[in-house]
């Protein structure tokens, strides 16, 4: 059996003692959010098209897994939280944040994954039930004083009603969609993108913007009719690549200066193999150093080695399903290139062809290949 001294030392003990209780430095640590460029350009992006979208009512913010778009979300709350401090109160906005349902729910319900779950989040009186006005003054104008509520619950238009007149009544800017790509989630046989359009209409008249964050499953959104997509403006997240190594550098510097524990290697110096071990995504270099500072602290070391580095590098089975995600997303990126510069080359052909006048009938010269040829008109 092993010692005393050893036994309250082992993992299995501190677990027993601590529980999911982490060291307070290693705490701080995972809150501290690295604002790196790509971090830091999108949520600038965001904040103007909330500002300045107009008659660009959605913005769909899309990137592949592990890119940070939650943590965009809670950073950009938090700061606009924080310089809302500093706004009289009588001209004070906020944001609405709300995670949709997983596709296992079944399908999307607006009543249930969006209209309750906003109105609770806004503390909205009235939520489930009805309240009959004129029933509650007839009975206080008879002496009854005891409130009269109606047993019917709201139908989904009028929790529509009741939504939009509490975004206007809290004075919402912008309501935040965490894990959108579950609008996709079918409500009919008639197909996956009612809920786009739905969005789109609703958007029209509700005063707050719409930003949805999602994976590369939103591009759907820009399948649709024109009217759809020319209200949607696109922010696309995706991770650094080598030609970017300066300012995915930069990053790494960020986290060891915020790290608890000192390091004794050089970031310039192994900047290539952090690059290669994260596939250039800053927030799985943050968790690579997360895993090896709890093992560090866990352990009483000063420093943090490379070789406590590498032994928190993702498995190979972690970082291909990570690649596959990643080289999914790059890949729907140049389709949408290729397929507009195609469509770009048909339309645009076609009216040069509409627009060039035919050769008359005298003027064709009989020898072959020496007649200008006739360009056929393409169609869609």
């Amino acid at each position: 059996m092993p010692s005393k001294d050893k036994a309250t030392t082992s993992s299995i003990a501190r677990l027993a003692a601590r529980g999911r209780e982490v060291d307070p430095l290693v705490a701080k640590f995972r809150e501290e959010i690295i604002l790196h460029p790509h971090f830091q350009d999108g949520m600038d992006e965001l904040a103007e098209r909330i500002q300045y979208g107009n008659k660009q009512s959605i913005t769909a913010v899309i990137g592949p897994t592990s890119i940070g778009k939650t943590a965009m979300i809670d950073e950009f709350s938090h700061e606009f939280s924080e310089a809302m401090a500093g706004v009289p109160e009588e001209n004070r906005t906020r944001l609405l944040t709300l995670e949709l349902a997983a596709p296992e729910a079944g399908p999307f319900k607006w009543k249930d994954d969006l209209y309750i779950p906003a109105l609770e989040a806004l503390e909205e009186p009235c939520a489930d039930w009805k309240i009959d006005v004129n029933e509650v003054r007839e009975r206080f104008n008879s002496g009854d004083c005891h409130p009269a509520f109606s047993t019917q619950k709201l139908h989904v238009p009028e929790y529509r009603n009741l939504f939009f007149k509490a975004v206007d009544r809290a004075k919402v800017l912008a309501v935040l969609f965490d894990e959108a790509d579950h609008l996709r989630r079918p409500t009919s046989d008639s197909g996956i993108f009612q809920n786009y359009d739905s969005l789109k209409s609703r958007s029209n008249t509700c005063s707050a913007h719409f930003a949805l964050f999602g994976t590369v499953l939103l591009t759907d959104i820009f399948k649709q009719n024109g009217q759809i997509s020319k209200r949607i403006y696109p922010i696309w997240q995706t991770p650094y690549s080598i030609k970017e190594m300066r300012h995915f550098c930069s990053g790494l510097l960020s986290i060891e200066e915020k790290s608890p524990v000192k390091l004794n290697f050089s970031i310039v110096q192994k900047q290539n193999e952090l690059f290669s071990d994260s596939l250039g995504y800053l927030g799985l270099a943050h968790e690579q150093f997360d895993r090896a500072i709890v093992r560090a602290i866990d352990r009483g070391q000063k420093h943090l080695s490379w070789t406590d580095m590498t032994r928190e590098r993702l498995h190979t089975s972690q970082l291909e399903g990570i690649l596959n995600d990643t080289i999914q997303f790059m890949k729907v990126m140049k389709e949408l290139d290729e397929s507009l510069k195609e469509k770009r080359r048909i339309f645009f052909g076609s009216a040069e062809a509409q627009s060039t006048p035919e050769t008359p009938p005298s003027a064709v010269v009989k020898a072959p290949f020496k007649a200008k040829l006739k360009r056929e008109t393409l169609g869609p």
